[in-house]
């Protein structure tokens, strides 16, 4: 069994980048032999991370349309069998609000790592300032990865069905934003929509869009989505697939 210094605490939205870390952490002692040989995460394969909770920081007035805080939940807890917990934080000094909770992670679950998706800085390395001077390490298995090489990864070897949730209108041309939003990434999306493509990140790292992973090989259980359909106005920023009903359901 893992001990108490392996415990780790996973920032989770359900998206591609944070079920892919979930699962390089879950695989450190045996990495995936099927992976691109450079492809080459960040995670120390002398440690057992042990997944004690998933969590994801929320502000409480802000609706997660991409990322839906009860499908969120029910992967975590039903497909994945991880506890969940949202974690409200609060100005002005959101940085002490994120380490309070960070603090807690330390004394109540005894936990050493916080791990997150995270491929790319946010806000001028907000989540090192807030880690710094606690006793929880940053992890970030994909930090700096070639995003077309991840990509591929997650759809090839680690086998993420990923479902478009959000495009960002403003980023993206409408061909492309209709051409993925509501669908699933697969190899003919990925070949000739994303190959290659300069002006979008292939793992939407600037925010060009944003994804639910519905089924991998380390889901107990699957998604599925029964009914959604798109929200995409003319002037709209972020056209979104509105899911009206899903279920979890036995492989």
């Amino acid at each position: 069994m893992p001990d108490s210094a392996s415990k780790t605490v996973l920032c989770f939205t359900a998206g591609k980048d944070s079920t892919l870390s979930l699962t390089l952490l879950l695989q450190s002692r045996s990495p995936n032999a099927k992976a691109d040989p450079l492809f080459k995460p960040h995670v120390d394969h002398s440690v057992d991370y042990n997944i004690v909770r998933c969590v994801a920081f929320a502000p409480r007035d802000k609706p997660f349309r991409a990322h839906p805080q009860d499908i969120v939940k029910a992967i975590a807890q039903e497909c994945l069998g991880i506890p969940f917990e949202i974690l409200y934080v609060e100005g002005p000094d959101m940085v002490a609000a994120y380490r309070e909770h960070i603090l807690r992670m330390h004394t109540d679950d005894g936990a050493s790592f916080l791990a997150t998706g995270d491929m790319q800085d946010v806000c001028s390395a907000f989540m090192d300032r807030v880690v710094e001077p606690t006793p929880v390490k940053l992890v970030r298995p994909l930090w700096q990865l070639d995003p077309d090489l991840t990509l591929r990864q997650m759809l090839g070897p680690y086998g993420l069905t990923v479902l478009v949730t959000c495009v960002d209108a403003h980023q993206v041309e409408p061909e492309l934003c209709d051409a993925l939003l509501g669908k699933v990434l697969t190899w003919e999306v990925y070949e000739r929509w994303l190959k290659g493509q300069d002006k979008v990140d292939q793992c939407g790292e600037r925010g060009e869009f944003h994804t639910l992973v519905l089924d991998s090989p380390l889901h107990k259980r699957r998604l599925e989505i029964v009914r959604g359909h798109k929200v995409a106005e003319p002037g709209l920023r972020h056209w979104w697939f509105e899911v009206e009903e899903w279920r979890v359901v036995d492989k």
